[in-house]
């Protein structure tokens, strides 16, 4: 099955990618070079594959360990959360507040968080192989320049291990000085929100708080930026708003941790790359003039296709794999839904000219407009997460660049940020300077209004 899918989906696409490159015909030939237009093809042929298999097979093939030859000094670690913690009651708590109360979801369990820390490698003698965890990151602390710690939560649609989440969170270290806590937060189908929600607040007052057992100690709020790249960035964006939350019903933010009340504080900033901010991906301008720079298909019923296992369809039955879909529309689940914004920490939001663009620029938009210092940015006819897909060129690297200098500037003084919203155009050559006010003409309740029509059009979900 897995040649002839080979032989009649992915060669076809990709051979005829090339020929329409080389002859110059193709809506891209004057952008893209020949390497570029093959991996965007190839690319895009895995998300339209017919027979895409089980969600399953592919959910654990997402998982498996792989060789890294990056320079990197790695450390896993599985922290207990202290057993008289809130957190669980007082995060569903605010859920239901941001909600209409029409909204389905899952309580789930919260004992423990897995997650990895990342660091530079200056030394590039090979690392040995039996070396601890404890020894690792004791090796990782004695290198890094300065305290900044980058809280990162990996792409993947909510069901998958991001693939280009050691390439990245290496990259953010070393430009960075600093190190990357990168929580491995629980997958849908299994685990649908707001368990990966969750588990990302857990991470962040593990930073805060250290539970006994961790390797590290306390890091301070004012050193620690988010960053996430497609659902992950969804999850920073969602994270933020879920903190703003509970600091706007209970003044102290407290959450019982450790036998007391502990504060909430916010960190010094956000950074989001490509974010999946809109679960029904409503017909917005970009999902339809994007298309052909993107590698993702048209909007529609998500989810299709897929082979029946014991994770998928899921029971109830739902269109997708992270949320009911009563609750697709809920803040917290698409986060461009989101009214309140104020106090929120400053903000970077990076955009290709991708499908998703509007979701991320209409963000940014509602962001300004309530004050909060954000940088956004666009690149043209880049598609979705380029700079971790497309790593040969001089565009993903500027981006990556850019969004490392945020990292430092906003960890060393946050007032320092200024909103600004560009377009980077020739290879990341040339700079626009766009309207904030006007990049989205769309407001957030026609959005949500258009998002509920989507949902109705999918018709019944798989079941």
């Amino acid at each position: 099955m897995v040649k002839l899918t080979l032989f009649y989906h992915y060669l076809p696409a990709t051979v005829k990618a090339a020929l329409l490159h080389l002859l110059g015909v193709s809506e891209t030939a004057s952008v893209w070079d020949l390497r570029t237009a093959v991996l965007v093809a190839l690319i895009r042929a895995a998300f339209t594959d017919p027979s895409p298999g089980s969600l399953l097979d592919s959910q654990r093939a997402s998982l498996r360990e792989y060789s890294n030859a990056l320079p990197i000094h790695r450390s896993k670690v599985d922290l207990t959360l202290p057993a008289d913690t809130d957190l669980r009651d007082v995060a569903v708590a605010a859920i239901k507040r941001l909600g209409n109360g029409t909204e389905t979801f899952s309580n789930p369990t919260l004992t423990s968080i897995k997650a990895e820390w990342i660091g530079h490698r200056k030394d590039l003698a090979t690392v040995d192989q039996n070396r601890s965890e404890v020894e690792s990151f004791m090796a990782l602390k004695g290198e890094i320049q300065n305290d900044t710690t980058i809280l990162y939560l990996h792409g993947g649609q909510f069901w998958r291990m991001g693939r280009a989440r050691q390439d990245i969170t290496h990259y953010l270290a070393k430009e960075t000085g600093g190190c990357c806590f990168a929580v491995r937060y629980r997958l849908s189908p299994q685990n649908p929100f707001p368990a990966a929600l969750l588990d990302a607040l857990a991470g962040y007052l593990c930073l805060l708080y250290p539970p006994e057992g961790s390797l590290h100690t306390a890091v301070d709020a004012s050193d620690i930026c988010f960053a996430g790249d497609s659902a992950g960035g969804n999850l920073v964006l969602a994270l933020i708003q879920l903190i703003l939350e509970i600091r706007r019903w209970d003044k102290s933010g407290g959450i019982m941790w450790q036998g007391r009340k502990r504060d909430l504080p916010l960190p010094a900033g956000i950074t989001s790359l490509s974010p999946y901010n809109d679960m029904t991906r409503a017909p917005t301008n970009s999902e339809q003039s994007n298309l052909k720079y993107d590698i993702i298909p048209c909007p529609g019923p998500p989810f299709l296709g897929y082979d029946r296992d014991s994770i998928w369809p899921a029971s109830p039955p739902r269109h997708h794999v992270y949320a009911n879909d009563d609750t697709l529309v809920h803040p917290l689940v698409s986060p461009v839904t989101a009214k309140d914004w104020r106090e929120a920490p400053p903000t970077y939001i990076c955009v290709g000219e991708e499908c998703l663009a509007d979701q991320g620029l209409l963000l940014a938009h509602n962001l300004s407009s309530q004050t909060i210092p954000v940088i956004v940015e666009q690149y043209e006819a880049m598609p979705h997460n380029f700079p971790l897909i497309l790593d040969h060129l001089e565009v993903s690297a500027k981006c990556k660049l850019q969004w490392a200098s945020f990292i430092r500037g906003v960890v060393d003084d946050p007032t320092s940020v200024e909103t600004q919203a560009v377009k980077w155009c020739d290879s990341g050559q040339t700079k626009t300077k766009l309207d904030i006010d006007n990049m989205v003409h769309v407001a957030v309740e026609p959005v949500k209004q258009i998002m509920q029509s989507q949902i109705q059009n999918w018709g019944s979900p798989p079941s």
